[in-house]
C-alpha cells in the first residue's frame, strides 16, 4: 500500500492560506502537490491528490499539467497516475553535490586553520544585503567574538560579503548598492556607495578582500572567491581573527594561502575561476 494511500482517511490538510507579501499563491499550491506526490511510494490519481491538498479537481489538474511541461512530474496513462519527474532528480542531484562539496571543503578549511592557526569561514549569498556563514572551523585559542555557523554578516562590511559583491559585474554592483540604507558597524564601516564601488574595484583587482574593523572594532577578516562550474563567485572562504593576529605584514601572506585554498575548493567544485580562464586564453 501507498503512503498516499494509507493517509486516505487523515483529515485533509487544505489549500495554503492566502499568501501575504511576495508570495505566490499558485506557486504555493503547485509546491504543496509536488511535495504529496514525493511522499507516495507508487505514485498519485488526481482525486487523491485533491482529498490530500483540499485543492480542487481543475485547480489540481492545471498545476500539474503545468509542471508535467517542465518535467517535475509524470502522467501514466495507463494506470492514470501522477508521480515525481525527472526533472526532480536533476535538481537534487545539485543539492547532493552541494552536500559533498562541503564535506570536501571542510577538510580544506580543517588544513588551512591548523596551519595558520586562525578561524576559517566558509559563507554564501543569502539575500540581498547579507552573508549566511555556512561552515567554520575555529582555532582552538580563539573561542569568543566569532561569528556562529548559521549567523549572518553584513555584505557590505564583511570580507566575505565584499568577495561576493566585487564578482558581480558593475551594473549589477549599482544595483545592490541603491538599497536604501548601509549600517554602520564601527567608524572604520564603508557607507557611502561611491566609496564602496572604489573598494570593490580594489578588491576585484587583488583577487581578495579586507574587513579592516569595518564589522566589528579590533577584528580583522581576509576572505577570497569560490567559483562554480559556471565561472561564477557562489561562495567565499575566509580567515578572521583579532587584528593583532592579522597584521599588515602579514595579510599577503595569509591572502596568498587563502587564495590556494580558494583555488581548491573551487576545483572540488568543478568550478573555474573566470579570470584564470582569461588569462590562459591570451
Amino acid at each position: 500500500m501507498s503512503l498516499i494511500s494509507s493517509r486516505a482517511s487523515s483529515k485533509p490538510v487544505g489549500p495554503p492560506e492566502r499568501p501575504e507579501g511576495s508570495l505566490v499563491q499558485s506557486l504555493c499550491r503547485a509546491l504543496l502537490l509536488l511535495e504529496k506526490l514525493s511522499e507516495a511510494n507508487n505514485g498519485c490519481r488526481l482525486r487523491d491528490l485533491c482529498r490530500i491538498t483540499g485543492l480542487s479537481p481543475s485547480t489540481a489538474h492545471r498545476l500539474l499539467t503545468t509542471m508535467e511541461q517542465r518535467r517535475f512530474v509524470a502522467f501514466d496513462k495507463d494506470s492514470s497516475v501522477w508521480q515525481v519527474g525527472s526533472k526532480c532528480l536533476t535538481v537534487g542531484a545539485v543539492f547532493m553535490r552541494r552536500r559533498t562539496f562541503l564535506s570536501d571543503a571542510a577538510r580544506h578549511m580543517e588544513i588551512l586553520s591548523q596551519s595558520l592557526g586562525e578561524t576559517v569561514n566558509l559563507g554564501v549569498l543569502d539575500d540581498e544585503s547579507n552573508i549566511l556563514v555556512l561552515k567554520q572551523t575555529r582555532a582552538r585559542q580563539l573561542s569568543s567574538g566569532l561569528t556562529p555557523v548559521g549567523s549572518h554578516v553584513s555584505r557590505h562590511a564583511s570580507a566575505m560579503g565584499k568577495v561576493l559583491l566585487a564578482a558581480k559585474s558593475r551594473m549589477e554592483r549599482e544595483w545592490v548598492l541603491e538599497l536604501p540604507y548601509f549600517a554602520r558597524f564601527t567608524p572604520k564601516t564603508i557607507v557611502e556607495p561611491s566609496n564602496l564601488l572604489a573598494e570593490l574595484e580594489i578588491v576585484s583587482a587583488r583577487g581578495y578582500a579586507i574587513d579592516d574593523e569595518e564589522s566589528a572594532s579590533g577584528k580583522r577578516c581576509v576572505a577570497a572567491p569560490v567559483y562554480n562550474e559556471l565561472g561564477e563567485c557562489v561562495a567565499a572562504v575566509s580567515v578572521s581573527s583579532d587584528k593583532r593576529r592579522l597584521p599588515d605584514g602579514a595579510l599577503p601572506r595569509i591572502a596568498g594561502r587563502l587564495a590556494t585554498a580558494a583555488s581548491e575548493m573551487t576545483a572540488l567544485s568543478g568550478g573555474f575561476s573566470p579570470t584564470r580562464r582569461s588569462a590562459d586564453a591570451r
